[in-house]
């Protein structure tokens, strides 16, 4: 029984290697420059739906009030009243 030996590749910089940059000395590699622009995608694309996110965090945290609410319930000598109608019940 014969086995054949594998040829290894030889790796060149051009594909997903890193490449020079023109009339540069840095080095930019292809796939990192890709994955950084996916993560900003992302992040772009999700931005909306987690500041809602927090919004809602911190409504169910009664944080409710905003400094500027605050200040005026404080000079009206009024008290801050939270409430969250989607706190968890006891179901004993």
């Amino acid at each position: 029984m014969a086995y054949s030996v594998k040829k290894k590749k030889k790796v060149t910089p051009a594909g997903n290697q890193s490449v020079a940059l023109p009339e540069s000395n840095v080095v930019a590699d292809d796939e990192h420059s890709m994955l950084v622009q996916w993560v900003n995608e992302s992040d772009d694309a999700t931005l909306e739906t987690r500041n809602l996110a927090e919004k809602s965090r911190a409504y169910y945290d009664s944080e409710q009030w905003t400094p500027e609410e605050k200040s005026k319930l404080a000079r009206q000598n009024r008290l801050l009243r939270s409430s969250t109608a989607s706190s968890p019940r006891s179901t004993a």
